[in-house]
């Protein structure tokens, strides 16, 4: 495999480029590598949605670990589902902001639209799902705000994408999360 190939494969299945990070010569002589932080808009909304989504899955998981100290088999099943909650929407979500990352600028808004379209789905599954209320609303005492984190990180997706320049993208088409 070329060194281009390995650079491709590792963009599209990691989502990082290669030149997002550049050698650096430390004091002592030896050369590292340190990111140059992520891109403008239009570069760095896949690297912020990972951030949050992360976030969330720290507290989901500690979430699931309170539920498998029960002695109950039921909620220790439970337990095992917590992680797969919202993974659809996660998924077309994060393919579609790979999708902007990688658009050409004559494919920008209609890249642009498929991440609006992933996060108005993946809202609306915040919002109507009684599963993502019921792991906000726990009585274990953990504070996970599934709905208001994520929701509050696609609202930033949004102007993100706005702010970047892209033709139609000043209208929010993303209805907020209702709360119940």
């Amino acid at each position: 495999m070329s060194t281009s190939d390995k650079g491709e494969w590792i963009s599209r299945v990691l989502g990082i480029s290669l030149a997002d990070f550049r050698p650096r010569r430390d004091q002592d002589g030896t050369t590292s590598t340190v990111t140059q932080g992520t891109k403008a808009a239009g570069g760095g909304e896949l690297a912020f949605w990972r951030k949050a989504k992360q976030t969330v899955d720290g507290a989901i998981d500690e979430l699931a670990e309170a539920l498998r100290a029960t002695e109950d088999p039921l909620v220790q099943r439970l337990a095992m589902a917590l992680p797969d909650l919202g993974k659809d929407q996660a998924i077309a979500l994060e393919t579609a902001l790979r999708g902007l990352e990688k658009s050409s600028p004559d494919r920008r808004q209609d890249a642009a639209e498929a991440v609006r379209g992933a996060a108005r789905a993946y809202r609306t599954a915040l919002a109507t799902q009684t599963a993502f209320r019921l792991i906000d609303d726990n009585p274990f005492g953990i504070k996970v705000a599934m709905r208001e984190s994520l929701d509050r990180a696609m609202v930033q997706l949004e102007q993100s994408i706005a702010e970047s320049g892209v033709p139609g993208s000043g209208r929010t088409l993303v209805p907020p999360v209702a709360r119940a």
